[in-house]
């Protein structure tokens, strides 16, 4: 469970960011980046998540 803390850290935050962004995306450009850094977070835990298993 201790190698999949950081793992699972990093999904969580990457889904904030999605989230972050999404909700506020209408008001101004940081939006967007905050979307594309959490789906580009999460793409590459899940990633990596393969190569634990």
């Amino acid at each position: 469970m201790k190698k999949k803390l950081p793992l699972v850290l990093e999904i969580i935050l990457g889904i904030i960011l999605v989230c972050a962004g999404y909700f506020i995306m209408d008001t101004d450009y940081y939006s967007t980046l905050f979307f594309a850094m959490g789906f580009g977070l999460v793409f590459a835990a899940n990633g990596s998540r393969y190569r634990f298993l």
